[in-house]
């Protein structure tokens, strides 16, 4: 059967070795140990007709970022191995089963890991097979290394006493997303840019100008943009002494991000 296994690397030992302050640790650690509302936990049937509870893929990543901060935890891979692959004689048909190990890192170093498993059965496509049965690995392989670190990211569904209880409980409803909780086609073009510096989207053209954009006198500080904080210049103003006019803004940003 074939194997992948990461190679060590003395990146993965440097990346993330950030301590925590007081306040942050007791922020996750309460944040840990809450149990998941009954909105966040998926059942199907297993083995048996049995019902199985558990937390989707998409979810735990989800809290896990709310948690510890979107740049505040990473993955590996440590190895994936294709445990069998079965063709059927008779149809040419494909069963492949796959495991994996994933390692989830905390900034402060702090480290979990887990074994994951994906199958598929009497499948047509062999790339599909592998896709399903890869994919279904690495999730799994996820969640499971996640619910190590407590309760609140999947731990909670191996209670038995709990899951019972949580049903008697209403799910929250989940309200509809509008407004600036969507990302949105302008966002695309340069629109997270413009209201980061205030600049108004909305400008309009009057009758009779001559077609040159609106311009401001007051200068933009971009010096946290463009590394000049001894001076303070624009960002505009190192490109060359351009004014602050709202259609230029983004092409300006990009400019002096290439040193142009």
């Amino acid at each position: 059967m074939s194997q992948y296994s990461a190679l060590p690397s003395a990146a993965d030992d440097i990346r993330m070795h950030v301590p925590y302050t007081p306040e942050e640790f007791s922020k996750i650690q309460l944040s840990l140990g809450k149990k998941l509302g009954p909105e966040h936990i998926s059942t199907r049937r297993g083995a048996g007709n049995t019902k199985l509870s558990y937390v989707e893929g998409w979810r735990v990543i989800s809290i896990a970022n709310e948690v510890f901060g979107f740049n505040g935890w990473n993955t590996k891979m440590l190895n994936m191995t294709v445990d069998f692959m079965d063709i059927n004689p008779e149809n040419g048909h494909y069963s492949i089963g796959v495991s994996c190990t994933m390692r989830v890192t905390l900034k402060d170093g702090t480290s979990k890991e887990d074994i994951g498993y994906g199958m598929i059965e009497n499948v047509k496509s062999k790339a599909m097979a592998f896709e399903k049965v890869k994919k279904e690995a690495v999730t799994d392989a996820l969640k499971r290394a996640m619910r190590q670190f407590g309760n609140v990211l999947g731990n909670c569904v191996y209670d038995k006493d709990y899951l019972k209880n949580v049903t008697l409980i209403a799910k929250q409803a989940r309200g509809k997303p509008a407004g600036d909780a969507l990302f949105r086609y302008s966002d695309l073009e340069g629109g997270l840019a413009k209201n980061a510096l205030g600049v108004n989207q909305g400008t309009t053209q009057s009758p009779g100008s001559t077609g040159a954009p609106p311009t401001s006198s007051a200068p933009i500080h971009m010096s946290a943009v463009t590394g000049d904080s001894a001076t303070g210049n624009t960002a505009l103003g190192t490109c060359g002494g351009a004014q602050a006019n709202a259609p230029l803004i983004a092409d300006a940003l990009n400019n002096c991000a290439a040193g142009i």
